[in-house]
């Protein structure tokens, strides 16, 4: 599998993150998440382990936005079977991503 095919997951997961974050109107977030896919330039192992960590707190994110939009929906009466699934793949992503950067290719 080529260098780009393995950092293109975690790319796509910062930018999502940086998305979820522009709705949230959360600015620093949305920054640093948008910012995160540069440090793949140094391709260290502490910068990939980090990365890694970062794309788990990612996946975490993703359960916890999960979880409330849940509680949300179940008050109101509202279909949430569909909200689960997408986010629950969304955080399977994330950590697919983490996996993906595990690679001596990528180090």
């Amino acid at each position: 599998m080529s260098l780009f095919i393995r950092l293109l997951p975690a790319i796509l997961s910062f930018l999502l993150l940086a998305a979820h974050f522009l709705r949230e109107a959360n600015m620093m977030l949305l920054i640093i998440s948008a910012l995160l896919p540069f440090l793949l330039f140094w391709r260290t192992t502490n910068v990939v382990k980090f990365l890694q960590f970062c794309l788990l707190l990612t996946a975490f994110e993703w359960l916890r936005t999960g979880y409330q939009i849940l509680e949300f929906r179940l008050a109101m009466g509202e279909s949430w079977l569909r909200m689960v699934i997408i986010l629950l793949l969304v955080a399977l992503f994330s950590l697919y991503s983490a996996w993906l950067l595990n690679s001596k290719r990528v180090r």
